[in-house]
């Protein structure tokens, strides 16, 4: 067997994957201990609702299959990054209730087209879809991918579009009304590092007039210490709107900060913003 492929075989079995993990975590032991209890919760849930049987046991041998297949990291000891209570899926991130701390349905509207950067299992995409007219999800991993064609297919959503493809790369042919970019302008597996302006000035020129872009940071004492100076860059092609920090949900993850930001009808190079990330830590509420 090739090296390769008995280095991903072996992260399959948990007695061999810490040796995978060190030095790259010191979480792992606590995200392991939730990603047990959540799982519990999740395969409890179906008891009540069996009808989600066939979609837990499709999503698990998925979640299962990227841990063997996927070259990458797989984020949260392979457990779901994104929770979505609607399909009995608690997850790290329970979409609900994130979008519920973020404040944000004011935005929404079914005259709205949306646009998810880094869509994840999907869970957020197709939670969204209640509320645009369409949603497009573009994800790299096609793990995900066909996770969040699951649970549309589940789901019966005709409004939802999941784009297999780099960020990066992807020719948008649409423009969209709102983008969300959580926690991805950059992302931890260096499978997406195009350079923030570079990122920016690709939501901007995919922006409708007036276009709304939210905006969730990385960890801001670390990869996203810099913020301020991202802001700056940012100003040239947005003002910004509103924004405060976001609780966690688990001890193991980090308060993040959630920004709201509005397109300007054209590019400016002055880079002057009312931002100051020392006030910004602080600032939980808008």
């Amino acid at each position: 067997m090739h090296l390769k492929k008995l280095v991903r075989k072996l992260r399959h079995y948990r007695f061999f994957e810490p040796l995978f993990y060190i030095g790259k975590s010191k979480n792992v032991k606590r995200y392991r201990e939730i990603r047990k209890r959540l799982e519990k919760k999740d395969k409890a849930y179906t008891k009540d609702h069996p009808e989600l049987i066939p979609l837990h046991k499709k999503l698990n041998r998925l979640k299962k299959k990227q841990m063997v297949e996927w070259e990458s990291i797989v984020y949260c000891d392979g457990y779901f990054y994104q929770g979505y209570k609607r399909i009995g899926i608690n997850g790290i991130k329970p979409t609900e209730e994130r979008i519920e701390k973020y404040g944000i349905k004011e935005f929404f509207s079914k005259d709205r087209v949306a646009l998810d950067i880094g869509s994840n299992a999907g869970f957020l995409t197709c939670y969204l879809s209640d509320f645009f007219e369409k949603v497009d999800g573009i994800e790299l991993n096609p793990y995900l991918i066909e996770m969040g064609e699951a649970t549309k297919k589940f789901l019966e959503r005709e409004n939802i579009e999941f784009i297999s493809n780099d960020f990066i790369d992807h020719q948008f042919k649409s423009e969209y009304d709102v983008v969300f970019s959580l926690s991805n302008h950059h992302t931890i597996d260096g499978n997406l590092e195009m350079g923030f302006e570079s990122y920016i000035k690709k939501i901007y020129e995919i922006l409708g007039e007036d276009g709304i872009l939210f905006f969730e940071s990385h960890d801001i004492d670390g990869g996203d210490a810099d913020l301020e100076g991202k802001f700056k860059i940012a100003s040239k092609y947005f003002e910004l709107v509103d924004h405060k920090m976001v609780r966690a949900f688990f001890d193991v993850d980090i308060d993040k900060l959630f920004a709201i930001f509005r397109r300007k009808k054209e590019k400016s190079e002055s880079t002057s913003l009312d931002f100051s990330l020392e006030k910004a830590r602080s600032k939980y509420h808008y």
